[in-house]
């Protein structure tokens, strides 16, 4: 048995559904705060001045979170856009 859970779903536009151009605004504004939450976690990259008190090696280990929290970002941003993509092409209403 094929595990499915993970695969997108997208929305199928149709008369009694939410519009195609309403889908498509919500996920524009996702992708657009998507964006600046990567942005944000970017340039508040965590700086070894910070953590030197707490002991050698943490200000690394707090950019490997910080790294790892940008990663989860994309992967929102990515997802958003392949369902947005994928009702762009679709004919509807």
């Amino acid at each position: 048995m094929t595990d499915n859970f993970h695969a997108l779903c997208v929305p199928t536009v149709h008369l009694n559904g939410t519009s195609k151009d309403d889908l498509l605004g919500q996920l524009r504004r996702g992708i657009i705060c998507a964006t600046a939450l990567k942005e944000f976690l970017q340039e508040s990259m965590p700086h070894d001045r910070d953590f030197y008190v707490q002991g050698e090696g943490l200000s690394i280990r707090a950019r490997m979170q910080q790294k790892v929290r940008v990663l989860k970002v994309e992967t929102i941003i990515d997802d958003l856009t392949a369902i947005y993509q994928a009702i762009e092409r679709q004919e509807g209403v």
